[in-house]
């Protein structure tokens, strides 16, 4: 072996990304990722990973939500899925984004009822990042967020 193909060997694979791991949120409302496993999400009635290109940095004026009585799902080594101990945790992200896949969680028993919002999408973490289901359709100025969540708009909801 030559020299430049031994260090060739030894350097690192360019575009090897940290994996996505799974969020989930504790009775008192704190959100922990969860390391060793990885995040799954839903379309339709089938859970999976991500795709990269599903996938986009939290956008300003999302919001993270835990989806009560729903326990998070994330998927082992193995590619079996995992309950995890806590609930599920979603994005609701703002105008201009489009969700691409919806939050994996374990059905809920017939008791609970449903969900009263379901605009919110999948969400992970990837080392210091927020990741959410979702691509920017729309750009437009007027639709950002930092316009409409101003101290005014508290005093004006009755």
């Amino acid at each position: 072996m030559t020299r430049r193909e031994n260090n060739k060997r030894r350097r690192r694979p360019k575009g090897r990304r940290l994996p996505l791991l799974p969020l989930l949120a504790k009775t008192s409302g704190e959100v922990e990722d969860v390391p060793g496993l990885l995040g799954l999400a839903r379309s339709g009635q089938t859970f999976r990973p991500p795709e990269e290109e599903e996938l986009m940095p939290l956008p300003e004026g999302a919001d993270l939500q835990l989806l009560p009585h729903r326990g998070a799902l994330a998927q082992d080594e193995h590619g079996n899925r995992v309950s995890l101990d806590g609930l599920a945790v979603a994005a609701r992200i703002p105008v201009g984004c489009t969700r691409t896949l919806l939050p994996a969680f374990e059905k809920p028993t017939e008791d609970v009822g449903f969900l009263p919002f379901f605009g919110y999408t999948a969400v992970f973490a990837r080392g210091d990042e927020l990741l959410c289901a979702a691509v920017r359709t729309e750009s437009h100025p007027n639709w950002a967020p930092q316009h409409y969540h101003g101290e005014e708009l508290h005093g004006a909801i009755e």
